[in-house]
């Protein structure tokens, strides 16, 4: 299980891991680091191994966090 994924480094090193017959699941919440992601499970041939999810996990929050960036 690979949680917060981000484009795959962890999923796909499971993946030569546990080789064909295992199963890694891929975890990751932003939808365009999901796309490279996706992307790289198919270029490694990965995907009857990897099965990526679109979302995050955790508990929900209490608190609301904001932060501002700096302009440049």
């Amino acid at each position: 299980m690979d949680l917060g994924a981000n484009i795959g480094l962890t999923a796909l090193a499971a993946f030569s891991a546990v080789g064909p017959s295992g199963h890694v699941h891929a975890f990751e919440p932003h939808p365009r680091i999901f796309d490279f992601l996706v992307g790289n499970i198919e270029l490694n041939r990965a995907e009857t191994v990897v099965t990526p999810y679109n979302l995050a996990l955790g508990r929900p929050c209490r608190h609301d966090l904001s932060y501002e960036l700096p302009r440049r």
